[in-house]
């Protein structure tokens, strides 16, 4: 929800915020109320598995690196081919492991920040 929320803050359209926790939800709406951003539709489902929408251009996660490896396979579904994958909440020693794994699912890594021994990684999905 908090990405969804900074998106549009920073001008993007049409945002689908999707949490898999019911009080990460909640917060959601609480502070897309807060905030006086209305427009954005939010949403719980049990995994990402479960989600029924059209590709995305953009996919935003900030979730750990158990979680991220996971849904690697269902992040790809999601997917427009050569869209964005911007995920954060990864250690700095989970750099590797989660680089690779995304690799393996035809992502391709466009560019890390570090900080404070956590990283965010943007990726592209390359289907050729």
């Amino acid at each position: 929800g908090v990405l969804a929320i900074l998106a549009k803050m920073m001008g993007a359209n049409d945002i689908l915020a999707i949490d898999v926790d019911q009080y990460s939800y909640e917060n959601t709406l609480e502070n897309l109320e807060k905030n006086n951003l209305s427009g954005t539709v939010v949403t719980q489902w049990g995994t990402l598995k479960h989600v029924d929408h059209e590709p995305f251009d953009v996919i935003l996660a900030n979730i750990n690196r158990s979680v991220i490896l996971d849904c690697l396979p269902a992040l790809y579904q999601q997917l427009k081919p050569d869209g964005i994958l911007l995920v954060s909440g990864i250690l700095n020693t989970d750099r590797k492991l989660v680089i690779d794994a995304a690799k393996a699912q035809h992502f391709s890594e466009e560019h890390i920040k570090e900080k404070n021994g956590w990283i965010c990684v943007f990726f592209r999905l390359n289907i050729n």
